[in-house]
């Protein structure tokens, strides 16, 4: 579902014009025809209110995890068994995704994070500063790596957990040195090619 859609859609389930719309977040009614038609995108502030106004997060509203992410190119089974770690690389999973993805022209390890407020973070500091809730989920769910390939024009996420290895091609392109999905704080660790 595309953002115009998706504005479409929580106005109609709201019961109200774009007119009406288009007056409680403060711009014309051709600005929400453009936006509903996708033709046009409302700036940050007007994301803001129809948020607001709809009683959702700018998340829920841009749906961003589904526009960041793509399909599943590929999902298998791996082992490191037979793997022999190459010169230059920290681990046998750089190795696999080294050998995977031959014609990759950068290949980065990626740190995952889950995004606390400044109130938690400084809770979990004081009150344990050897434990977090991080390391009880990746404990719970398995230690797992993650990787961003590049190869020419197109990008790759690339985790690696409990011996299945999953590929899925970005729709946004991840330029900067963190992106964030889903609650998640993902940055760019180290270049491994």
């Amino acid at each position: 579902m595309t953002l115009g859609e998706k504005i479409k859609d929580l106005r109609k389930k709201a019961n109200i014009s774009q007119e009406e719309l288009a007056e409680k977040v403060g711009v014309s009614r051709q600005a929400v025809t453009k936006w509903e038609n996708d033709s046009g995108l409302p700036d940050i502030e007007n994301l803001k209110s129809i948020a607001s106004l709809f009683n959702i997060s700018i998340d829920e509203l841009l749906d961003y995890k589904k526009q960041l992410l793509g399909n599943v190119l590929l999902e298998e089974t791996y082992s490191l068994d037979n793997i022999v770690k190459a010169k230059g690389t920290r681990s046998k999973e750089e190795t696999l995704v080294i050998t995977k993805f031959p014609k990759a022209t950068n290949i980065y390890a990626l740190l995952k994070k889950k995004k606390w407020s400044w109130k938690k973070d400084l809770f979990w500091f004081l009150v344990e500063p050897a434990y977090s809730p991080e390391l009880e989920d990746t404990i719970e769910n398995g230690i797992y790596s993650l990787f961003l390939v590049e190869e020419k024009d197109k990008q790759y996420l690339v985790t690696m957990k409990k011996g299945n290895m999953k590929v899925i091609q970005l729709k946004t392109l991840f330029n900067d040195k963190q992106l964030v999905v889903d609650g998640y704080v993902y940055r760019k660790h180290y270049k491994v090619k």
